[in-house]
C-alpha cells in the first residue's frame, strides 16, 4: 500500500506540474520569506527573465515601485488569506 500511495502521489505531482507549466497565467510559489521558490515559464517570459532567474528573488522586488507599499502591508497582514491584491509587476 505504501509503494502504491507513493506512486500515486508522484503521478499527481507530475500532472500538477504539467498543468502549471502549460498555464497561460504566470504562476509562482513563495517561501515564508516571500522569495520565489518556483516560477512557471509563462511568468518568466511575461517578466522578461531567463528560466530559473526568478528563483530566490523577493516578491516585492518584482512589483512596480508604486505598488510595493501595498504589497508589503498585504504580506505583513495575518488576515490576507482570502484577500486579493492587484499589482503591476516589473518587466
Amino acid at each position: 500500500d505504501h509503494e502504491r500511495a507513493a506512486q500515486e502521489l508522484e503521478e499527481r505531482e507530475r500532472r500538477y506540474r504539467q498543468i502549471v507549466e502549460l498555464a497561460t497565467d504566470g504562476i509562482a510559489s513563495l517561501d515564508a520569506d516571500q522569495r520565489v521558490v518556483y516560477a512557471n515559464r509563462r511568468l518568466e517570459r511575461m517578466l522578461g527573465h531567463e528560466p530559473g532567474a526568478l528563483v530566490g528573488r523577493s516578491l516585492v522586488d518584482l512589483v512596480a515601485l508604486d505598488d510595493r507599499p501595498a504589497v508589503q502591508r498585504h504580506l505583513e497582514s495575518s488576515e490576507h488569506d482570502d484577500e486579493r491584491l492587484r499589482v503591476d509587476l516589473v518587466r
